[in-house]
């Protein structure tokens, strides 16, 4: 039977220390800010793009435009259909998700590191490319609506929104859902201007984290 001298704490060894990762900063040419994040310990890449962008940019009247340019961004290119988006990025094992917040918006992928270049790729077309389909925005817009109908029906949700309301009065804090009007006002045109008004190099930063290659600047400004 194992005897224990409850009288004393137990002892736990020394913490292990923690050395951050080597990061890097530069410029690209066209005005993009690029940190880079080198960490070898896993055969991963994760990439974040992030523009001033948010929903406090928004007009009045059209709430809700920044997360419907997030949410459809991914959803078809010049070039490729939103299936051939999703194959694409399946195929090397990674992901693509794009995400609007009150200041800003942001694109992100992952995938293995032997398929940054690919990755990379996609991720360019995507912001840079986005067909934005008509099809695809009213379907988002139908969506938004549904989801805003449930919240409509919880107390915490009209207790948040009216929180906003008094404590951001003026400014575009307040407003941080949409309302069914807002919504129907929605359209492919606007969701294209706010993307060509807001979705600029120069309004940017991109972290590149992970098991990168040396190459990795070259094959940002290949892409970016």
């Amino acid at each position: 039977m194992i005897s224990i001298d409850r009288s004393r704490p137990p002892e736990t060894p020394e913490l292990p220390s923690f050395r951050l990762p080597q990061v890097g900063e530069l410029s690209l040419p066209n005005g993009l800010s690029v940190v880079l994040v080198e960490d070898h310990r896993f055969p991963l890449v994760s990439v974040r793009l992030g523009f001033d962008a948010g929903s406090k940019y928004e007009p009045a009247e059209l709430t809700g435009l920044a997360d419907t340019t997030a949410e459809v961004m991914p959803e078809g290119t010049g070039t490729r259909t939103a299936r051939e988006i999703a194959d694409a990025i399946t195929g090397i094992g990674g992901s693509i998700r794009a995400d609007a917040s009150p200041d800003s918006m942001l694109v992100s992928g992952n995938a293995l590191s032997e398929n940054l270049d690919q990755l990379l790729e996609l991720l360019a077309d995507v912001v840079r490319n986005a067909a934005f389909p008509e099809e695809e925005v009213e379907l988002r817009k139908q969506n938004r609506k549904q989801e805003l109908l449930a919240q409509l029906s919880d107390a915490g949700y009209l207790a948040d929104e009216r929180t906003n309301a008094l404590v951001f009065d003026g400014h575009p804090y307040a407003r941080q859902e949409p309302t069914l009007d807002s919504i129907d006002r929605l359209d492919r045109a606007a969701v294209i201007a706010f993307r060509d008004r807001c979705l600029a190099p120069n309004k940017a930063t991109l972290v590149l984290a992970g098991d990168f290659p040396a190459n990795a600047v070259d094959l940002l400004q290949k892409h970016f």
